[in-house]
């Protein structure tokens, strides 16, 4: 059965609790823009008549060197987001809202296709309905509880895993609990749905403690409610997780594990877990914790997919929950791309540039100077760097959020290499196209 696939990656945005305080924070139109652009990253879940739906359209470009390389798929060019659309709604409710500029897309109504959604949010049952397609999945509210970093961390209590982290629920327990974590070193204060660098506060001292309890009990006194994990600066190793299915019967399958690279609290791309890491997961208990998280997840009447995240510490112990991700991930796609590769015996990294480039770049000037530095990643290459994505470098450019000459973006590269080496020159290679097209890379 052929697959539509439409994701949001602002999921944690429509999963938040609006009547629960929230920690500092700047806010950026620049970043939420890029994020809801990250649909464009689903690809790789697709096969030959496969549909896939962004809310600002595929790159024509980025489509036809994806189709050279053997990957096909259909996909909407226009955006399904409109100049009146408001952009704090999901793809879902938008496509709810209009869907005539998806239906031609589709395969006519007896054979209609299977939804492969990146997250359950507001919207997705609707449009399913709308669309005359029957979809079996969780309910909404059921899909909030298990993303929450509370519902990790309390899960961890109960099941008796080494946790991380305390639940704190109002002024005096979040400084009582700051200040035992505060003796042994500095401690973070998550958000319940906080990602990658956002939603998370690092406490240092006693000083900063009270003046994010006195921001929040603000908050507080207008009648926001007050939950928080908080998690002491572990001497952490490694990051890696876990993707698995859990099937609608019960069955759980796990499907990968998948080295993090992080900068900071940052997101910084994946790899596909090596043989030191796999083995001291087999010779330890992780999968049978993985198997005891996956059935407490469906008791609790989750099914569909998972990225546990989890780490390794310095003194060799393994922290299996730090926080649970009830969809697909960054992970997932990587393994997906490997296992496209891995007909050619290549692999690779998944990579992320955090780019200011010039109002004058294309997506054809960096294709174009890859092409002429014999960078591009083809099959027939045993070294190359595959691009992932567009919308995301140039979404704020197409929507005008700007203000100066350069503009940010994110770029997204799977690095296919031999070795550790050859990975690190084919990154460093590809720093100097950008440089040479007047872009500055951010995370160096």
């Amino acid at each position: 059965m052929n697959k539509l696939i439409i994701g949001e990656f602002a999921s944690e945005r429509f999963w938040e609790n609006q009547d629960v305080a929230k920690l500092p924070q700047i806010p950026d139109t620049n970043a939420n823009a890029i994020v809801h652009a990250m649909d464009e990253l689903l690809f790789p879940f697709c096969k030959n008549n496969d549909v896939l739906v962004t809310r600002y359209g595929f790159n024509p470009l980025l489509k036809e060197y994806l189709t050279k390389i053997g990957v096909s798929f259909t996909s909407n060019t226009e955006p399904i987001q409109g100049n009146n659309d408001d952009a704090n709604e999901t793809i879902f409710q938008l496509i709810s809202n209009h869907p005539e500029k998806i239906k031609k897309l589709l395969p006519d109504g007896n054979n209609p296709p299977l939804i492969s959604h990146y997250s359950i949010v507001p919207g997705l049952a609707e449009m399913a309905a709308n669309l005359s397609i029957s979809i079996n999945m969780p309910s909404l509210e059921t899909v909030k509880k298990v993303n929450s970093k509370t519902y990790s961390c309390e899960l961890s209590h109960s099941l008796g895993i080494p946790i991380m982290g305390t639940v704190v629920r109002d002024e005096p327990s979040l400084i009582s609990s700051g200040m035992n974590l505060l003796k042994s070193g500095s401690f973070l204060i998550k958000s319940p749905f906080g990602v990658s660098g956002n939603g998370n506060f690092l406490i240092s001292s006693p000083t900063m403690l009270s003046r994010i309890a006195k921001h929040l009990k603000k908050q507080s006194e207008k009648g926001l409610l007050i939950e928080f994990v908080l998690e002491p600066l572990l001497d952490k190793a490694q990051d890696f997780s876990c993707n698995f299915m859990i099937q609608s019967t019960g069955s759980i399958d796990i499907i990968s594990i998948q080295q993090m690279i992080n900068h900071g609290f940052n997101y910084m791309g994946s790899m596909s877990a090596n043989d030191e890491l796999l083995k001291k997961l087999e010779q330890s208990t992780y999968y049978e914790s993985v198997k005891h998280i996956g059935q407490q997840l469906y008791n609790d009447g989750y099914f569909g997919e998972v990225c546990l995240d989890s780490m390794i510490l310095n003194s060799g112990d393994i922290i299996p929950i730090v926080e649970i991700n009830a969809r697909k991930s960054f992970g997932l796609i990587n393994h997906h791309l490997d296992q496209f590769l891995a007909k050619y015996n290549q692999q690779g990294k998944l990579l992320v540039l955090n780019i200011n480039y010039p109002k004058s770049l294309l997506m054809d000037d960096i294709f174009n100077l890859m092409e002429k530095e014999n960078l591009l990643y083809y099959p027939d290459n045993s070294n190359g760097i595959m691009l992932l994505s567009s919308n995301t470098l140039f979404i704020n450019k197409t929507l005008g959020n700007y203000d100066e000459n350069m503009i940010k973006g994110r770029l997204y590269t799977k690095n296919i290499a031999g070795n550790e080496e050859e990975s690190n020159s084919l990154l460093i290679h590809m720093k100097s196209v950008l440089e040479k097209l007047s872009c500055k890379i951010q995370n160096r």
